[in-house]
């Protein structure tokens, strides 16, 4: 049987007042902001297993992920967590990657990764007797993560290194983003080609989901005569949906991927816009994905 709610509040000697507002209560942005920075935190000294202290996690954070964040903040909110750096030990244990992924907005997250990762492809060299063993550890390495999420992108430089060969090895799909520069161009042709002879060498499957035009400015003759040139070689893989020099692409690369609202809590005009042109070329990356089949 129910009770009344201010029968239970008079027996516990509770005022109305505190009840509603426990119950109507709403996370502050700064409450809000600091749960993000915990979640970062966390995850970048889960990745680094313990190593980096405070001031080189603050850096990090302003650094790599763009966020205005202080030194003592970062103290702080380790010590909330109860996060203390520690000594590198001589070990062969590794993070798992489930621990070291961080939420950028909702349903996008990223595995940030080390500074030292730049060592990767000698460490890999030493390590491993060959090329394909190097692939199929990087491949045991990521495998956690597979059943977490529906898809997964593998950022990669376009040059040829060990770890863009792991991803290819790992990778069902590639997109390949394009500049309308002529060095962009040249490396765009010769990534692909050497995309064609890896998944002969090693016995793989790699496809091109589509080439997507980036940052092309459309009162710009050369890139104009690039586009152009562009389409005549990729023809249907070239993604319809053209990226345009845009101001908020740009200030992404400083802030972040951004969610302004409205006061009526609507996306403000710039972000919605940005937003809804990753979600057409996603599109049409599917249609691609598409003509190969199951």
């Amino acid at each position: 049987m129910g009770h009344r709610i201010t029968s239970v509040l008079s027996a516990l000697n509770i005022a109305r007042s505190t009840y509603y507002q426990w119950k109507n209560w709403q996370p502050s942005q700064r409450e809000t902001r600091r749960t993000a920075l915990k979640t970062a935190i966390k995850a970048v000294y889960n990745t680094n297993r313990g190593i980096y202290g405070y001031r080189r996690i603050a850096a990090f954070l302003r650094f790599i992920l763009k966020t205005d964040v202080g030194d003592r903040l970062v103290w702080e909110l380790m010590n909330e967590l109860n996060l203390k750096s520690r000594m590198v030990k001589k070990s062969g244990s590794y993070t798992d990657p489930t621990d070291a992924i961080y939420q950028v907005v909702n349903n996008l997250y990223i595995l940030p990764a080390d500074m030292s990762f730049e060592l990767y492809d000698d460490w890999s060299k030493s390590k491993f007797e060959d090329s394909l063993a190097i692939f199929q550890h990087m491949r045991s390495r990521l495998e956690p993560l597979f059943d977490q999420f529906d898809l997964i992108y593998i950022d990669v430089p376009p040059s040829i290194s060990v770890y863009s060969k792991s991803a290819m090895y790992i990778a069902d799909w590639a997109i390949v983003v394009l500049q309308t520069q002529v060095k962009s161009m040249r490396n765009a042709m010769q990534y692909l080609e050497y995309m064609d002879f890896f998944t002969t060498q090693f016995d793989t499957s790699l496809y091109v989901a589509g080439v997507i035009p980036f940052m092309l400015e459309s009162s710009d003759s050369v890139d104009k005569e690039m586009y152009e040139q562009a389409k005549e070689i990729y023809r249907e893989h070239l993604i319809k949906n053209v990226v345009l020099k845009n101001a908020r692409l740009k200030r992404y690369d400083g802030s972040g991927i951004t969610t302004e609202k409205t006061v009526k809590g609507d996306l403000k005009q710039w972000d919605k816009k940005a937003h809804e042109l990753f979600i057409r070329i996603y599109e049409e990356l599917e249609e691609h994905e598409s003509w190969f089949g199951e």
